[in-house]
């Protein structure tokens, strides 16, 4: 199956991740209300032109999505509504597509996480002192104890972006012939 050939399949998640997207701009939310009917049409879509394989396909791209953030979900570094979203966009795109958009949404993101940081902190200097004091037995411990705390002034990142904005690099890529695998 290759659903990035599916011109139907492929606008209407991209209109999905429009619509999270702002609606995480906007709200800092996503709401269920998109992602899982979303994801259960994807499963019937697949389901009615695939019969079980095509079930199979999307359940494990669904799962896939929502294996690749679970840990920072856990972590309190993003919202279920992320995990959700990108569980979604799995449903529709399966494992192996789910996760090379991935790699686009984590670059991505990495560029907007840096971006807020700057234009929160007023400088680089900040940043590399924020990266002398990163310690990676905290994660672990929060991870572990399921606490996460947030500091007062710490800017929120709306991830629901990164992941339409990543998809959508990706799909255009793919589109114009670079793959990756």
């Amino acid at each position: 199956m290759n659903p990035l050939a599916d011109q139907f399949l492929i606008s209407t998640l991209l209109i999905l991740l429009f619509v999270a997207g702002f609606t995480d701009w906007r709200t800092f939310k996503i709401p269920n209300i998109i992602t899982l009917p979303a994801a259960a049409g994807a499963l019937m879509y697949y389901g009615i032109g695939h019969g079980v394989s095509g079930i199979g396909f999307s359940l494990a791209g669904f799962g896939t999505g929502t294996l690749l953030l679970i840990v920072p979900y856990l972590a309190g570094g993003m919202g279920g509504g992320d995990v959700k979203l990108l569980a979604m966009t799995g449903a529709f795109l399966g494992a192996k597509a789910v996760f090379i958009a991935f790699l686009f949404i984590a670059i991505v993101g990495g560029f907007y996480a840096l971006g807020v940081f700057l234009a929160h902190n007023n400088g680089l200097g900040l940043l590399f002192a924020a990266l002398h004091t990163i310690r990676p037995h905290q994660l672990v411990q929060t991870i572990i104890s399921g606490t996460h705390q947030t500091s007062a002034g710490t800017p929120r990142l709306r991830y629901g972006l990164a992941i339409g904005l990543g998809t959508g690099l990706y799909i255009l890529t793919h589109t114009c012939g670079f793959t990756l695998f």
